[in-house]
């Protein structure tokens, strides 16, 4: 996309595009999670969060893949839409944050509606991190650095060249 941008840098809109290039991440999962993020960098004015990258223990197992992670303060941020109600998805939230909570990853969440009060989830923000161990890498009970078992994920641009959206993206 950005190869498109810089190709047609005369067109009427391409400056909005580029802006909002500038603001988009590949590895978002959905629009509430998007406007959480945004929160999170515009309001609370923090650095980007990691999004939806899996968390291993310091021994190999698999976390979870948290919406937002603030690799630093070691804080997860999670949005939680209308299907988080459901008995089973509730269950199994609950289970994951205490988790990651176990791995020494302070956490919050955002449920629908809650964004319509922008400050009060910069507040909750600004709050869990202030609670975060900021604990040094070797010192965490988590990690990035996937084990020898784990298999890579495909990133977008790789996916979008398999499957040659991106060449035709670059001849429209």
């Amino acid at each position: 996309m950005g190869l498109y941008v810089v190709e047609r840098s005369g067109w009427t809109g391409v400056e909005q595009v580029r802006e909002a290039l500038a603001l988009a991440s590949d590895r978002s999962r959905s629009p509430q999670e998007t406007a959480l993020r945004l929160v999170w960098e515009q309001d609370a004015g923090l650095a980007r969060p990691e999004c939806n990258v899996p968390v291993f223990s310091s021994a190999g197992k698999l976390l979870g893949y948290p919406d937002l992670l603030d690799v630093e303060a070691g804080m997860v941020g999670e949005y939680e839409g209308e299907d988080h109600k459901d008995g089973t998805r509730h269950r199994n939230d609950v289970a994951r944050e205490q988790l990651f909570r176990d791995h020494g990853l302070e956490y919050f969440s955002v449920v629908g509606g809650d964004l319509l009060n922008r400050s009060m989830v910069v507040n909750r923000i600004l709050n869990t991190r202030a609670r975060a161990t900021f604990a040094p890498a070797a010192e965490r009970r988590w990690t990035l650095t996937p084990p020898p078992w784990w298999v890579l994920e495909e990133s977008l641009d790789h996916y979008l060249v398999r499957i040659g959206v991106a060449s035709m993206l670059e001849r429209s």
